[in-house]
């Protein structure tokens, strides 16, 4: 039903075709209303971008939900946004990589947002969770090849792009809401270490 719903405001806004890859069973905020796209787009290169701080801004802005995707994460001003917004009463989930989780780093930074009461779930493939995603209230998105760590800020040459456009960022919710839908809580797994950490803070 809300799948359907999606696809008919998707449509209504020009955006929907028989070919987009949306999952069966996928759960989506009901009465979303979509605007139109921004045409100006926040793009940030990295080092030297302030990329991190691209990112913190774009949390800060959250009111209603926050969805984050994250191959790898370990930078501590990140994390202190997220944990505002969870103070602030935004819905927060994360769905992280499970081979990242046990990275010492990566734990304590992760063990700070489940301490809050903040969900997670992890991967269960042979494959890697390695989308870098934040949709920002159904209506701005996050995505690049920037993780949110000390090296992707420092050291790596990375991008990020970010943009106020609602019908896009359904589309990142509707994937975020599959592979949540499918995917095991990570909690364990974050207070154990139990998967080890590979090639940490790309």
């Amino acid at each position: 039903m809300l799948l359907a719903l999606a696809l008919s405001v998707l449509a209504a806004d020009g955006g929907a075709d028989a070919g987009l890859p949306l999952d069966a069973g996928v759960r989506v905020d009901a009465g979303v209303a979509l605007g139109p796209c921004r045409e100006a787009q926040d793009i940030c290169f990295s080092p030297g971008g302030n990329c991190d701080m691209k990112v913190v801004s774009l949390v800060d802005r959250s009111k209603n939900s926050l969805d984050i995707l994250i191959y790898s994460i370990n930078r501590p001003s990140i994390v202190d946004a997220i944990l505002r917004a969870k103070a602030r009463g935004v819905v927060v989930r994360v769905v992280a990589d499970a081979t990242q989780i046990g990275e010492p780093k990566e734990q304590v930074q992760l063990q700070r947002l489940l301490a809050v009461g903040i969900p997670m779930r992890r991967d269960t493939h042979q494959g890697s969770m390695h989308m870098k995603v934040i949709v920002v209230d159904t209506k701005e998105f996050l995505t690049g090849s920037f993780n949110f760590t000390n090296n992707a800020s420092e050291n790596n040459d990375e991008n990020l792009l970010i943009w106020d456009c609602p019908r896009n960022a359904m589309l990142f919710k509707l994937r975020f809401e599959m592979l949540w839908s499918k995917y095991k809580d990570a909690s364990d797994s974050v207070l154990k270490g139990a998967d080890g950490g590979v090639d940490a803070g790309r």
